[in-house]
């Protein structure tokens, strides 16, 4: 079995994809409508590319990944909210799957 290379530009594409999403659906401090801060969530974005693309994270995996960004390294607070937002994101990671590019 050959496995062909993943060309850098394909997961460029796709990780736009998921920054594209966390700030429009995740977004726990509220900054998306904030130019200087489009960058805020970067540091998650290939971690939760990775997590969906390669490893085969499951929604719960995805979700509590998100929750604890959220709860304890933002420390902004466990809540029913934070963990119902972390969940729906997860859920719309995992369905864009089929839609990243290259796939």
């Amino acid at each position: 079995m050959t496995i062909k290379p993943y060309p850098k530009y394909l997961a460029r594409q796709n990780r736009a994809m998921v920054h594209d999403l966390l700030m429009r659906e995740w977004d726990p401090i509220g900054v998306r409508d904030v130019p200087q801060a489009q960058d805020e969530y970067d540091a998650y974005v290939s971690k939760a590319y990775v997590m969906v693309m390669h490893d085969g994270a499951s929604i719960e995996q995805v979700a509590d990944y998100l929750y604890t960004i959220e709860t304890e390294y933002m420390g902004l607070g466990k809540s029913a909210e934070a963990k119902d937002r972390a969940r729906k994101v997860a859920v719309s990671l995992i369905a864009m799957k089929p839609r990243f590019a290259g796939q």
